[in-house]
């Protein structure tokens, strides 16, 4: 059995990198997760909004969840961090296009 503590030492260890595909151990660890709690991924996925077989797909590893669903699915199973969560993002500024600026 997998505890939370190894799952957030994995998850803390192995997504710093948003385009990092998804640790093993991860994927592991949060499968496991469903496991402690009686949760199935069916269940999940209607709760959240998702393709249940587009989780499973994440889980599985079988798709990278670098964009799309899989990267919104990814993030709410805490398998990736949020988009406004990461430190390495770049801190540079744009200038607004023409389109952008109020007239």
């Amino acid at each position: 059995m997998i505890h939370h503590g190894i799952f957030l030492y994995t998850l803390i260890n192995f997504t710093k990198d948003p385009m990092r595909p998804i640790d093993a151990a991860a994927l592991e660890a949060r499968r496991a997760l469903f496991i402690e709690r009686g949760e199935t991924v069916v269940e999940w996925a209607k709760v959240h909004g998702f393709e249940p077989q587009l989780v499973y797909a994440v889980l599985a590893g079988r798709l990278a969840a670098r964009r799309g669903q899989a990267h919104h699915i990814a993030v709410a199973l805490g398998l990736k961090p949020a988009p406004g969560n990461l430190s390495s993002q770049p801190t540079t500024s744009r200038r607004p296009l023409p389109c952008e600026e109020k007239q």
